[in-house]
């Protein structure tokens, strides 16, 4: 993802540290996460906001969690996009560098 990152924009930052929060990556005023299906407990898997991670936390928590870092960045007048590890892992570099291009 970073790779494909930085042949199309030069100024991409990757783990940034913003308002209390780290984010994946920074390209301008447009902030990427990167969610893991398991880390963030994607909905798309079948996760409930009751189920627990490994690490005891509630599903709910981490969506709660996402929430929050995800509106601090609108909050901040800047643009939040969220991908996730099953549709990065389905795109090629270019389609992922086309998707970009035309967020």
């Amino acid at each position: 993802m970073f790779n494909a990152c930085k042949h199309l924009f030069p100024r991409v930052y990757q783990h940034v540290f913003l308002y209390g929060f780290n984010y994946d990556l920074r390209i301008g005023k447009t902030i990427i996460e990167v969610n893991g299906d398991f880390w963030h407990a994607n909905p798309k898997m079948g996760y409930s906001a009751d189920d627990e991670l490994l690490s005891n936390w509630k599903v709910s928590e981490v969506w709660d969690k996402d929430e929050r870092k995800k509106q601090t960045i609108i909050n901040a007048g800047l643009k939040f996009i969220v991908l996730w590890e099953t549709d990065i892992n389905a795109m090629s570099e270019d389609d992922i560098i086309n998707f970009l291009k035309n967020e």
